[in-house]
């Protein structure tokens, strides 16, 4: 997958453990870079098998704390 233009959303994630150890889990060829950030930061993506089990937010529920 190529991306062309600018990303105009955003994901966000609890990470927890089983998260955390799937985002390690990829190789570091895998991270696809698509910015870099004036400080040298880079912008990356990069595809992750992972299903969450923790359950889903409601839009009337306060959001999760782990």
């Amino acid at each position: 997958m190529e991306l062309e233009g600018r990303i105009g959303f955003c994901v966000s994630a609890v990470v927890e453990p089983a998260l955390r150890e799937a985002l390690h889990g990829v190789k570091e060829a895998a991270w696809k870079t698509f910015d870099m950030e004036a400080d040298g930061t880079l912008r990356q993506w990069a595809e992750v098998d992972f299903v969450p089990s923790i359950p889903y937010e409601k839009h009337h529920q306060e959001p999760l704390l782990t």
